[in-house]
């Protein structure tokens, strides 16, 4: 008997069909979520803009600020409860109280300035440190009370 050709395997070809529409809908699926990723991600702002100082033009009433912020403050007196120690030299510490570790403390230096006509410790890179008065200074939204005061 003469030989003709083989059947063509249509099955073979409708499996190649079916893996090639389902990798073109899994990588549209892929675009589509990085997209909605990134356009979550830019619906918040990355930082919060540095509001703007005033530095005091008077050397005498920036010394008197200064002074006035002199002291230990904390946001309350039972471990875990945070401690800023602001020091003559303008350096201010950070600490946690109960905290043994050192990598629960630090230190920064810092400006007199203004914010709005109020005080504040403009640090090289902690941020700003209102002083609300005498005795209160805020940070991040935490209020910290005047626990001693430090002599000259």
């Amino acid at each position: 008997m003469a030989e003709g050709p083989e059947p063509r395997d249509n099955a073979g070809r409708g499996a190649i069909r079916v893996k090639t529409v389902g990798a073109v809908l899994l990588l549209m699926a892929s675009a589509a979520i990085l997209a909605e990723t990134a356009h979550r991600s830019a619906e918040y702002p990355r930082i919060t803009p540095r509001p703007q100082l005033a530095p005091y033009s008077d050397p005498a009433e920036r010394s008197a600020r200064e002074r006035d912020a002199i002291g230990t403050f904390a946001t309350g007196t039972t471990p875990g409860d945070r401690i800023i120690v602001v020091d003559s030299d303008r350096r201010v510490r950070f600490s946690v109280v109960g905290a043994t570790d050192p990598a629960f403390s630090s230190s920064d230096t810092f400006q007199m300035e203004s914010v709005n006509r109020q005080p504040c410790l403009a640090t090289s890179r902690s941020g700003i440190i209102t002083q609300v008065d005498i005795d209160h200074l805020e940070y991040s939204g935490d209020t910290y009370e005047r626990q001693a005061t430090h002599r000259r």
